[in-house]
């Protein structure tokens, strides 16, 4: 070890020599007085005490050290240095503070130690202690340490929070020479960043540092540590920062939501339908609620929910106990996206489920029977949707498997499909046999004239008046008749052979509703070629022409029953009451008797026309205004508007075609009703009451 304290002494002695001899000279005048006043103090030891503003390690060179003494003593001497030379100021004298200028010699610890009496206190001779200071040398070189940023473990990326970055240094810095403003955000695209806070972590040696930066709104953070700007423990300056991630994604962006029915799918719909939720963004869970409770179907509920596109696109299958409406939304915060987001609610969408097949009613007969070789007149059917109302429209008739030129029994099918795909079906039987002839409807058949041809065809009319008249000259006799005979009910009119007449005249007993036969017989000079039958039903005032209701039952509930221009007019006309008024309820109807013999099927046919301001939206709702045909008591059909959108100006007109087989004794009701309010008006006008009769 060398003492480099006393190397440098000896420098200095002889500059020193003549001041040190001028105070040595001085000290031996003044110690009998010193010595005398000190003479009763005992010794006492003095440890002296090393102070530096240096940092430890430090790479300055010279720097100072103060040595400081509880009292004054003369200039300590004897220090023993390590890696160091020490200048002391004042170098000698008395004093109780000296400064210490060190050089260190080499990198590495400096050591400054002053010996136990190196020096005593004046006048007392106190003994000073043992004192040593030490200190590491680190002398700047240029050698910039590396530098690393990068995104922390488990920091969210994409957040809609604050991202979080660690830097490590490659070797302990100064602290105080790291700030926020060292932190490099040009590059990032996330307006408003700013650093909120500069901490350092584990293992705190001055190498790892956390920063958090902030955003105001969604882009990216990208963060670096320029070079130069961040100074280790002896001065050396950093390196541009490097990184494997120094950008964090920072979201704010509402997580928007949309519905929307599958493609194709039909609306109503009779199976389940498909709804597809397209998220703007990836959602964290594929499983997420979908409310359904603004629906009107009963029950609803989701069946599946699949992912179809990874976190942004899913399909649900819904279904229903019942049919409706099922309403769908997708609520607000039940799904967040990889930033946490929550989701905003999404579009309300509805759609009907309908399972439930329309009903279809025939019009007429669901068994009819016609001649071979005639035109079959198909009657219609109407067709009614829990959903879609009145589908009538839509009816497909079905009349291929009906051949009219073969006798048998044939079936047409009436088909319809509600909007949902739901489809109902009908079935009336067809029996086409011989000898069975209808008369086609004429509007005004009689008074006229029967025919009768070859065949016979004429199996049976209606007569609305007593007297009718035969025609013969389509019969083709073998033989020219010269006489005839006619018998009505079983008696002869008149009682003997007359003379044969192509269209002779009769009159039928006055038995309203009653079936009537007549029978003629042909002769040629005495001798019978030929026979012919008919059965004729007497209905009095089944036209109305003559403006009376002879044979008719009327009865009037604050409606009236009248005859106008050969029509039957039940109920008041529309212009009468204009929306106000309007009995009801109220009723005017007629009655009929029909006598006929059982076992035998005959066709009862009545044609008219209903005006009415009111509606019917179903045919078997009894609350609304209508014109009924009542069978034995029972309502057989009722007729009226199925539109809507009422009007106080407008009467709509709707057909009444009646067709209905009847057998035995019937008791025909033809009756109007006003049921719902006084405001819309409804009546009635028949023109024609039949029936067609089969040989």
């Amino acid at each position: 070890m060398i003492n480099h304290m006393d190397s440098s002494f000896t420098r200095m002695l002889p500059r020193l020599l003549w001041p040190l001899l001028f105070a040595f000279g001085l000290g031996l005048l003044l110690w009998p007085i010193y010595s005398a006043t000190a003479v009763s103090q005992a010794p006492t030891a003095l440890t002296p005490e090393f102070n530096t503003n240096e940092p430890n390690p430090t790479s300055n060179s010279p720097f100072t050290v103060t040595l400081s003494f509880t009292e004054t003593v003369f200039a300590p001497s004897a220090f023993i240095t390590e890696n160091t030379t020490l200048e002391m100021s004042p170098a000698i004298g008395f004093d109780d503070t000296f400064i210490l200028t060190l050089t260190p010699l080499s990198p590495g610890y400096l050591t400054v130690t002053l010996p136990a009496t190196a020096t005593t206190s004046v006048p007392t001779g106190t003994v000073i202690m043992t004192a040593t200071f030490s200190i590491e040398y680190q002398p700047v070189v240029s050698a910039p340490f590396p530098t690393t940023i990068n995104q922390k473990a488990g920091t969210p990326d994409p957040t809609n929070g604050d991202a979080i970055f660690t830097v490590i240094f490659g070797e302990p810095i100064s602290v105080t020479t790291f700030t926020a403003d060292d932190i490099d955000l040009s590059t990032s695209t996330a307006p408003g960043t700013a650093v909120i806070s500069l901490i350092e972590t584990a293992p705190h040696d001055g190498t790892t540092f956390e920063v958090t930066v902030s955003a105001t709104d969604s882009g990216v953070i990208m963060a670096m540590i320029p070079e130069n700007v961040v100074e280790d423990l002896v001065g050396n300056l950093n390196e541009a920062s490097t990184s494997d991630d120094n950008s964090v994604t920072i979201d704010k962006d509402a997580l928007g939501v949309v519905l929307a029915w599958r493609v194709g799918q039909g609306d109503p719909t009779n199976t389940n339908p498909l709804l597809v939720i397209t998220f703007t963004k990836p959602i964290t869970a594929v499983d997420f609620p979908i409310n359904l409770t603004g629906s009107e179907a009963q029950t609803p509920t989701v069946v599946s929910l699949t992912e179809t596109a990874p976190g942004t696109r899913f399909t649900a299958e819904l279904t229903a106990a019942g049919d409706g409406v099922i309403t769908a939304v997708v609520d607000a915060g039940v799904a967040t996206d990889e930033a946490g987001n929550p989701n905003l609610a999404s579009n309300e969408i509805s759609i009907t489920y309908d399972t439930t097949p329309p009903v279809i009613t025939l019009n007429g007969a669901p068994t009819v029977t016609m001649s071979l070789n005639t035109s079959y007149i198909d009657e219609g059917a109407t067709a009614v949707d829990n959903i879609d109302g009145l589908i009538t429209d839509t009816i497909q008739v079905d009349t291929s498997g009906l051949i009219t030129t073969a006798v048998g029994t044939y079936a047409v099918t009436y088909t319809v499909s509600d909007r949902a795909g739901n489809q109902a079906s009908a079935t009336r039987t067809v029996i086409v046999q011989e000898h069975v002839a209808y008369l086609p409807f004429i509007a005004k058949l009689l008074p006229g004239e029967i025919q009768l041809d070859t065949n016979g065809r004429a199996a049976g009319v209606t007569i609305f008046t007593r007297q009718a008249t035969l025609n013969f000259s389509n019969i083709g006799f073998v033989g020219t008749p010269n006489e005839m005979k006619l018998w009505l009910a079983g008696e002869a009119i008149p009682n003997d052979w007359q003379t044969y007449v192509s269209t002779p005249s009769f009159e039928v007993a006055n038995l309203p509703g009653e079936l009537q036969t007549i029978h003629v017989v042909f002769r040629q000079n005495g001798s019978e070629i030929g026979t012919k039958s008919i059965m004729v039903f007497y209905l009095p005032n089944g036209d109305f022409v003559d403006d009376t209701l002879g044979g008719w039952a009327v009865t009037e509930n604050n409606l009236p029953v009248s005859i106008q221009n050969g029509h039957l007019r039940l109920g008041d006309t529309h212009d009468v009451f204009g929306c106000s008024n309007v009995p009801f309820p109220a009723s005017a109807l007629v009655a009929l008797s029909l006598n006929l013999p059982a076992g035998t099927t005959y066709q009862l046919q009545i044609r008219g026309t209903v005006y009415t301001q009111d509606q019917l939206p179903n045919p078997q709702n009894t609350q609304y205004d209508a014109f009924e045909v009542v069978l034995n008591g029972t309502v057989a059909q009722r007729f009226g508007s199925p539109q809507g959108g009422l009007s106080c100006n407008t009467m709509r007109e709707v057909p009444v075609v009646f067709t209905q087989s009847i057998s035995g004794n019937t008791q025909l009701s033809l009756e109007n009703h006003s049921r719902f309010d006084n405001f819309y008006n409804t009546y009635t006008e028949v023109d024609q009451v039949w029936l067609e009769i089969g040989d």
